[in-house]
């Protein structure tokens, strides 16, 4: 359960125990001695905030939480994040915006700078990633991140983990419906038997998106996709081969979406498909299967690579961190939630002058996921038979928590550019991991230690 930890309007109020996932992250000493993030603004951009007002009443948000945009935006996961920053930072003052698209959620991020004054920016609208494309999402962050450089702009790494494939193409013939295709060798590319279909599975009455991202030149708002651009076809077929759902674009990006109404869990199978006589070059393909619905979770592919997944969220300035067991946290060792996105993240591409893109002459990558930050922390919401204590998990849940961490520090006046370094520093890094890793970054998040780091410079520079 939620435990009030005293005013939101006060910068040293009194403090109950810590909740749970500040002692996981060595944030309780702080509390205790009443640094509470007062003087801090943190904007969260979620979907929406459906709940609000039931929470607001009941004392479980604070009453001055800010809202910013159109209105409450759609479910209830902004609710979640923000119950999270407050229970690590809750003399902090928070703000909402709905987001979504990706020009709405960089709108959302400008506003709660420009308007709200946020001094941190908590994202959880992620795109369903693409290999090596920015999105308007990046493009929009990084000039943010650019102009604003002070303030703090953290997102969970994704939850895409479990249910993706990446690879070069490793051509295999296919026949299917009677038409002659270069296939992706799936199995191949991992060192098996060749495969031309890749398979999951998709449980009675559920919905799968499958999404398909390639290296080729994006479309840019000046032109279309270039016509060197191979014609790339996403296919889903039965257990028969049968083909039930296809896209096809010479363009980065496929999605298909498939429901199963059958009323038994069925075996889906994914072709990637070129042109018989197609000769690509360098061509690099990214397939993604995720369960549709409220919240992501990916249905594990039958051949799954390890390495970077490449998450649409990157961009130069953002802070990316993934989510942790926290029931494997003791003694030193944690493990990284098996649907985290693992790293390095990746871009080829960039803005040019006129808006067009241009390929970089070798990719730009971050050392993303930063962090390891715990989720599955406990949140009130609310339901048909009333309010309810209930884990809240994913990497929607690790990015409010990496938040209310540096508004900690913040309101310890430890200089913004300062803070992302040293919680790199004081991180605990997993046995065997030392360093930046590309599934745990530099460790768990040990927001005391960062304080006793901050602490001792500051005072080592006076």
């Amino acid at each position: 359960m939620l435990i009030a930890m005293g005013s939101a309007a006060t910068g040293r109020a009194e403090a109950a125990a810590p909740a749970r996932v500040a002692v996981l992250l060595q944030a309780e000493g702080l509390q205790k001695s009443g640094d509470l993030g007062g003087g801090v603004r943190v904007g969260v951009i979620s979907g929406g905030v459906r709940d609000q007002a039931v929470l607001l009443r009941q004392g479980i948000l604070p009453a001055d939480v800010a809202l910013l945009g159109s209105g409450h935006g759609r479910g209830d996961e902004g609710d979640w994040m923000m119950q999270i920053v407050h229970q690590i930072a809750p003399a902090a003052k928070l703000g909402f915006c709905a987001g979504g698209r990706p020009a709405k959620t960089v709108g959302c991020a400008s506003a709660l700078i420009d308007k709200f004054h946020a001094d941190i920016i908590i994202d959880d609208v992620n795109p369903q990633p693409v290999i090596f494309r920015p999105t308007v999402k990046d493009l929009g962050l990084a000039a943010l991140a650019r102009q604003h450089p002070k303030e703090l702009l953290f997102t969970g790494v994704g939850n895409n983990g479990a249910g993706y494939y990446q690879s070069n193409w490793m051509a295999t013939p296919l026949t299917l419906s009677g038409v002659a295709y270069q296939a992706q060798d799936f199995g191949t590319s991992v060192q098996g038997g060749s495969q031309a279909f890749n398979s999951f599975v998709v449980p009675a009455g559920a919905a799968a998106v499958v999404d398909l991202g390639t290296n080729a030149l994006p479309a840019s708002p000046m032109a279309p996709c270039p016509e060197r651009n191979p014609l790339v076809t996403l296919a889903l077929a039965d257990r028969s081969g049968h083909i039930v759902r296809q896209a096809e674009s010479a363009c980065p990006g496929l999605s298909l979406f498939y429901r199963n109404t059958s009323g038994q869990r069925q075996a889906m199978r994914v072709a990637v498909l070129l042109p018989a006589i197609a000769h690509p070059k360098d061509l690099a393909l990214k397939l993604v299967v995720l369960r549709a619905g409220e919240g992501i979770s990916p249905l594990p592919l039958l051949f799954h690579t390890s390495g970077a997944v490449g998450n649409s969220a990157t961009s130069a300035g953002l802070v990316a961190v993934a989510a942790g067991d926290p029931d494997s946290i003791q003694g030193g060792h944690y493990q990284i939630e098996p649907y985290s996105n693992s790293g390095a993240q990746c871009m080829a591409y960039s803005a040019g002058p006129h808006g067009q893109l241009q390929r970089l002459a070798k990719p730009s990558c971050f050392e993303q996921p930063a962090f390891v930050v715990p989720d599955k922390t406990v949140v009130t919401m609310v339901g048909p038979r009333g309010l309810r204590p209930r884990p809240f998990g994913g990497n929607s849940a690790a990015g409010p928590a990496a938040a209310g961490a540096a508004a900690l520090l913040l309101a310890r006046h430890v200089p913004p550019l300062r803070i992302v370094p040293l919680l790199e520093q004081s991180a605990l890094a997993l046995p065997g991991h030392q360093g930046w890793d590309g599934q745990y970054g530099y460790g768990l998040i040990n927001v005391g230690a960062a304080a006793s780091l901050g602490h001792d410079s500051g005072a080592a520079q006076k």
